[in-house]
């Protein structure tokens, strides 16, 4: 039987989540959402996700707050996205290549 990866999308913008949700289960995912820290939380340990697309300004705490909380509660860990300026880690796109059947130069564009 083989197990879909799972993602969560915290966002407090119902639209986003359901435009989140739509690609995401098309690429195959099982998708789960919070529109809160607190309600990441509790969905992050019900469902432990491959990947969590997280919003920065939410109503509770800030998305960064979320990620730290998360990461020393879960074990999650991986790539953040926007990088500033100063940043000098590669882009995401950049280790999709490294993932069987994709192709970097695509990604990266």
């Amino acid at each position: 039987m083989r197990t879909w990866p799972t993602a969560l999308v915290v966002d407090d913008h119902e639209g986003f989540r359901a435009f989140a949700r739509l690609i995401l289960e098309s690429a195959g995912f099982t998708v789960t959402e919070a529109a809160t820290g607190a309600e990441a939380a509790s969905a992050a340990a019900a469902t432990s996700p491959q990947l969590v697309l997280l919003d920065i300004q939410l109503p509770d705490t800030d998305g960064f707050e979320v990620a730290r909380r998360l990461t020393a509660a879960h074990g999650l860990h991986g790539q953040h996205g926007q990088p500033g300026p100063g940043d000098t880690q590669p882009h995401p796109a950049q280790h999709l290549g490294e993932a069987p059947g994709v192709d970097a130069r695509s990604a990266a564009t």
